[in-house]
């Protein structure tokens, strides 16, 4: 697996993941902003943790598991020689 397979495979990844996130952090903000309440339960606390595990997942699928894939490839390569 050569790195520039995974630098390519980048913008078919690209779009979708951050249409996802986005719309499902967007759907979220009523719930983070604390607007949202049911029986006078507060899902506001539950929002923003929401919110931040979308950020946080959304960065590390376009960034983190890339890099760690060409990392994790040059040093089996490397083993090989």
């Amino acid at each position: 697996m050569d790195g520039e397979v995974i630098w390519d495979a980048r913008p078919p990844r690209f779009r979708p993941v951050l249409i996802s996130g986005f719309t499902t952090i967007g759907s979220l903000f009523h719930m983070g902003l604390g607007n949202a309440s049911l029986i006078g339960i507060n899902y506001q606390p539950m929002g923003l943790s929401i919110i931040g595990e979308l950020f946080t997942s959304t960065f590390l699928t376009l960034l983190a598991v890339p890099v760690f894939s060409i990392l994790f490839n040059d040093f089996f390569v490397f083993l090989q020689r």
